[in-house]
């Protein structure tokens, strides 16, 4: 390796450093990266203008790394910042962006006509107010208990979903248009809850919609951000009948600036591999209809009962977040981690960002981690993860 200076940082790079870590973004790139201790401080030594050579002698008098392993790393670390465009004259890698799938009019699809004598039903999820049309008693029956908590007085509606039985079929319009199709009742409450939810974060101001728990103490929230498997919903469904009012299972959005989250109340989701497990929460849940998604999943929906609903749709400010992750073999354990692992977790959770990042937006996130607890919770007992959340209050 050379010792002559390298490549400096790329101008529309920088460095928030958080406790002894750095979050590293890209403004170009719209990337956001995640640095430990040593990068950290390769990092530095770079914008400083120091040469390859003195930044390999500063890691192994700062760090205990031996000469040729110092020099090893940097040389390394120097290769993947270029290949990842963070340093001066180097080409962003950046993939095309993706566009959305093109929304597709399902096959044999019929154009919309009206039902006489359809039962209608109003929902509002968000402030977005829904009229569905029902054109028969059993499409109701179906659909009506997962979204009953949601249900408000007649009026005029934002969106509108009409159900059709033809033929052996259900199909489904979205304001007087062909949405979809399914052979059974038991298909609809998924499409009529994904349509109502669709439609309100259409309309909705959040920052990062991020899939995640979120339950409060009638103060502040705990999020709960996992991937589907980890254990998630169960433990929101098992927090909220333990004291804690329900936000939402599946979904956290996190206002502009202030990073407060707002309550999402969707019927509460619980997969067939779940439902014993949580009979002891919920013992009226044995007694739900089965519904089959799309994924081929068979669930369940349970309203939030009123009792564990929030007092009022007001946002409210994020006190921890705690990543939990199931495994049948884990001693149940809540660990303490960093801020900029737990910063980066959340992201790798993040299903939308509605507007570009900025280094202002990235400085508020950063700011926004750094005031709030973070945690990680393997767990094998859901009983034990219930009681040392709640410890930490």
């Amino acid at each position: 390796m050379s010792a002559t200076a390298t490549a400096g940082p790329g101008d529309d790079v920088h460095l928030f450093i958080l406790e002894d870590e750095g979050l590293l973004y890209a403004d170009g790139a719209q990337e956001i990266y995640a640095f430990n201790t040593a990068a950290t401080h390769v990092w530095c030594q770079l914008e400083a203008g120091a040469s390859p050579a003195a930044i390999a002698a500063a890691l192994a008098a700062t760090f205990g790394f031996a000469d040729g392993e110092a020099a090893r790393h940097v040389r390394d670390i120097l290769a993947q910042w270029r290949g990842l465009g963070l340093l001066q004259g180097s080409v962003v890698r950046a993939s095309e962006p993706s566009a959305p799938p093109a929304a597709e009019t399902p096959a044999g699809l019929p154009p919309f006509a009206a039902v006489p004598g359809a039962e209608s039903r109003h929902y509002a999820l968000l402030g977005h107010r829904v009229r569905v049309r029902f054109g028969t008693p059993a499409q109701a029956e179906w659909v009506h208990p997962a979204l009953a908590h949601l249900a408000v007085d007649a009026g005029d509606a934002d969106s509108r979903i009409d159900i059709v039985a033809t033929s052996g079929r259900q199909l489904i319009y979205l304001d007087e248009a062909p949405f979809a199709v399914c052979q059974g009742h038991d298909q609809l409450a998924p499409i009529a809850k994904g349509v109502i939810w669709q439609r309100a974060l259409r309309d909705a101001d959040y920052f990062l919609n991020i899939h995640a728990g979120v339950v409060s103490d009638g103060h502040a929230c705990t999020l709960l951000p996992a991937a589907p498997g980890s254990g998630k919903s169960s433990l929101t469904a098992a927090l909220c009948r333990a004291g804690f009012s329900y936000f939402s299972d599946e979904v956290a959005l996190l206002s502009p600036s202030t990073f407060e989250v707002v309550p999402v109340p969707l019927a509460m989701c619980f997969k067939r591999e779940g439902w014993d497990l949580m009979a002891p929460y919920y013992p009226e849940l044995a007694g739900l209809k089965t519904h089959r998604r799309g994924d081929g999943k068979a669930v369940r929906y349970l309203p939030p009962p009123a009792d564990l609903r929030p007092a009022s749709a007001a946002p409210q400010p994020v006190r921890r977040l705690v990543f939990p992750r199931y495994a049948a073999a884990a001693e149940t354990a809540l660990q303490p981690i960093g801020k900029v692992a737990a910063l980066h977790r959340m992201m790798d959770e993040c299903l939308a960002i509605p507007v570009p990042l900025t280094v202002a937006r990235v400085r508020e996130m950063v700011d926004w981690v750094a005031g709030i607890d973070c945690y990680e919770l393997p767990m094998s007992s859901l009983d034990r993860a219930v009681e040392l959340i709640r410890a930490l209050d």
